[in-house]
């Protein structure tokens, strides 16, 4: 089925091992989400939010952009917490 095969190719478990697959999440989320890069995205997704507000007008699209801003500003301190 072309479908299952889609997805099997998805499924990182599928080209390598868990344990690579656990330090290489610990490894993006160390980077990306404690550093400048998740202050960047934040303030990146937190302008686009705003822009989405009041030049298209459009609410859903604020919100979404809004939480995801959220997620990046304060992703570092959770996971500082939690690891």
């Amino acid at each position: 089925m072309m479908v299952c095969s889609f997805l099997d190719f998805l499924n990182p478990l599928s080209h390598m091992s868990p344990e690579k697959y656990s330090s290489f999440i610990t490894m993006l989320f160390a980077t990306i989400f404690r550093g400048v890069g998740a202050k960047i995205l934040s303030v990146a997704f937190f302008a686009l939010a705003f822009w989405m507000l009041f030049r298209r007008e459009n609410v859903q699209a604020f919100v979404s952009f809004l939480l995801i801003s959220l997620f990046f500003a304060y992703s570092g301190g959770l996971l500082g917490s939690v690891f």
